[in-house]
């Protein structure tokens, strides 16, 4: 995964961050991005190529939406059901509770994938995988 920008119209891409660098969350005014290094850890990086360490995130985390002033990040578990979003403090790391979201109906349900998380949860998408499957029993007799 790499990061790059580029003028438009017409102009050459160029990097941004390192490679393997994976960029995750671009804030409001495009001067910094949230980036998982290859080692899981996070960074908050500027336009001058300037990291400071988000120790607050850990590996599992998912970002989602930058939050309080981009102070705070909106993080998901993706390996849940329901999906449980937290609001984690960058500098504090106190983490707190915001949704949980799931479908009403749950049979077959794999797990629950969020995608946004807006406007202090008025707007939101998810998707999610399930598996439903039909048993038949078949006797055989002589």
């Amino acid at each position: 995964a790499r990061a790059y920008r580029a003028s438009f119209p017409g102009g050459a891409p160029e990097p941004l961050l390192p490679e393997g660098i994976d960029p995750f969350l671009i804030t409001a005014d495009g001067q910094r991005i949230l980036a998982k290094a290859l080692d899981g850890t996070w960074q908050v990086w500027d336009l001058e190529g300037n990291t400071t360490p988000t120790p607050a995130l850990g590996q599992d985390d998912v970002p989602i939406e930058w939050a309080a002033g981009e102070r705070a990040v909106i993080v998901a578990s993706h390996a849940k059901v329901p999906a449980v979003l937290k609001l984690v403090d960058l500098a504090g790391g106190q983490r707190t509770t915001v949704a949980e979201y799931a479908p009403l109906d749950r049979a077959g349900l794999l797990f629950v994938r969020p995608r946004t998380w807006r406007d202090n949860g008025r707007q939101y998408a998810y998707d999610f995988y399930r598996r439903v499957s039909t048993l038949f029993l078949v006797t055989y007799e002589r």
